[in-house]
């Protein structure tokens, strides 16, 4: 699934467009390396995000969800959160 998508499906980010913004402005990473808009995540992939404040968090993609956005009372099964968002 493309990075955008997977962002906004799982609510990483508020909107597709968000998510494409912070992948084409360098704010994010997949397995360390600097992701694009198009850029497929799959499970055991590390994705890294730069918000605007200047915090960052680190995720590890569990699953791919289907169509959709995912309940916030299910993101834990699509994401493990590895560090950041307030460290």
């Amino acid at each position: 699934m493309r990075i955008d998508i997977f962002a906004r499906a799982t609510g990483l980010l508020k909107s597709r467009e968000t998510a494409k913004k912070a992948c084409s402005g360098g704010f994010a990473l997949i397995n360390g390396r600097e992701a694009r808009p198009s850029s497929e995540v799959a499970p055991g992939d590390t994705i890294e995000l730069e918000f605007p404040d200047g915090r960052t968090a680190r995720y590890e993609v569990l699953a791919i969800p289907g169509p959709g956005s995912v309940p916030k009372s299910r993101r834990c099964e699509y994401l493990k959160i590895l560090g950041g968002e307030g460290d």
